[in-house]
């Protein structure tokens, strides 16, 4: 995709990761989304100009109508934790250190599987089996990772695929990391709440 954009919330809790499509005017682009909650949802939008090749990103925040998340909510998605749900199936998401200290590289790893033991039917998404974006708590910026295991032609295992990041996360504080896999032709975003230590 020649565009990518990322939207979030002002709670982190409802994550979009959507690819616009040129408009009629030179520079313009378009893109819907429905927003789950009201707020001051962000934008990133992450490109490559052809005349220079260096990745680049420009952000923007629009006001969304409506009500934000229950409080009770909102404490509970923050909670610490390397493990979700999602359709059926367990995610984790777990560094091989077991914490993640600022501006040191953490190998992660993401591993699903089913609590029956069924097979999964993992398919690439954008090029890639697996998409992890992360955002500090302030949204003043994103890591958008794609997995280790690049060759499209080599599947994961199918009853427990693992897939492996890289990330280097600069200063410390809370950070919410954005799974994004496709099982089946369903596309699931599952978030992890964690903390980058000193």
């Amino acid at each position: 995709e020649r565009l990518h954009v990322m939207i979030v919330d002002p709670q982190l809790m409802d994550y979009h990761h959507v690819h616009p499509r040129p408009g009629r005017e030179p520079g313009q682009w378009i893109f819907e989304f429905t927003p789950r909650y009201g707020g001051e949802y962000r934008f990133f939008a992450d490109f490559t100009p052809a005349a220079t090749g260096l990745g680049l990103y420009a952000s923007a925040k629009i006001a969304v109508a409506g009500d934000p998340p229950a409080v009770g909510d909102i404490a509970n998605a923050h909670a610490p934790s390397w493990s979700a749900s999602a359709d059926g199936i367990d995610f984790t998401l777990l560094p091989e250190s077991g914490v993640i200290r600022a501006g040191r590289e953490a190998v992660m790893t993401l591993t699903m599987s089913r609590a029956d033991g069924s097979e999964l039917a993992l398919q690439p998404v954008m090029d890639a089996f697996a998409h992890v974006v992360v955002f500090d708590r302030d949204r003043t910026g994103f890591a958008h990772m794609h997995p280790q295991e690049l060759d499209l032609t080599v599947l994961p295992d199918r009853y427990r695929p693992t897939l492996t990041f890289r990330i280097m996360v600069p200063t410390p504080g809370d950070y919410v990391a954005w799974a994004q896999v496709n099982n089946d032709s369903t596309e699931l975003y599952v978030p992890f709440w964690f903390a980058v230590e000193p």
